[in-house]
């Protein structure tokens, strides 16, 4: 089940380091066995993250938000492909989308004067 409130500031850090590890270079690819857990936690910190995606404000909808949403209602739907690299190229593609959505929150937090 997924915890319906939104993330901390803390665990919005969080989120954002995890996806720092996974937007490296090609070097720097976890290993499968890595990419497999990691694949968790991002779909965990987008999962809230989504949510709090849906509670904005109308007026804090924008062309990035509602792209963001619906990149992260693809990527869930069809998951990763069964090509080489497809599931190293499935979890960049969650950690980009849950990068959106943090900046995307951040700037309705900025706009409102304050962290959700």
């Amino acid at each position: 089940m997924i915890d319906p409130k939104p993330l901390t500031p803390a665990e919005r850090e969080l989120a954002a380091l995890d996806c720092d590890r996974v937007l490296v270079g090609f070097q720097f690819k976890p290993s499968p066995l890595e990419i497999g857990r990691l694949t968790v936690t991002i779909r965990s910190h987008g999962e809230r993250l989504h949510a709090s995606m849906l509670a904005l404000p109308p007026k804090n909808r924008t062309r990035r938000s509602d792209a963001a949403l619906r990149d992260w209602g693809d990527l869930i739907a069809q998951g990763p492909r069964p090509v080489p690299l497809g599931a190293w190229t499935y979890l960049r593609a969650l950690a980009r989308t849950v990068r959106g959505f943090l900046e995307v929150l951040a700037d309705a937090d900025a706009a409102k004067g304050g962290v959700r």
